[in-house]
């Protein structure tokens, strides 16, 4: 008499770690994207304090016109610029801050002040 035994094929195996290795490969790819997304979402945004510290400083006084500053470890350089307006007692301001060493720009802020 021929007894009925249970369990999986050797085929039925190799589809099923074939499904888990594809299903395994695509979340590790998503998630890598997802870890580089977040590195430049948080490059842009110390890129923004920075335009916007350089913004604040140079409402305090501060002369300078361009320079290099780190942030959260993050190298940047920065270059601001003014601008006359048609309003004599109104300047325009625009800053213009890039990774050091690399043209690519992450942030550019534009403002206006009063001038003294």
């Amino acid at each position: 008499m021929r007894t009925h035994q249970h369990g999986f094929t050797l085929l039925e195996v190799l589809v099923a770690t074939f499904i888990f290795a594809v299903a395994v490969s695509a979340m590790l790819k998503v998630l890598g994207e997802s870890a580089k997304t977040l590195h430049q979402v948080e490059l842009k945004q110390f890129a923004t304090l920075t335009a916007h510290n350089q913004l604040a400083l140079s409402a305090l006084g501060n002369k300078q016109s361009k320079g290099y500053t780190t942030n959260a470890g993050y190298a940047f350089d920065w270059k601001l610029t003014r601008y006359p307006t048609p309003d004599k007692r109104i300047q325009r301001y625009e800053i213009i801050v890039t990774e050091k060493d690399d043209t690519r720009v992450l942030a550019h802020l534009k403002a206006f002040r009063g001038s003294q």
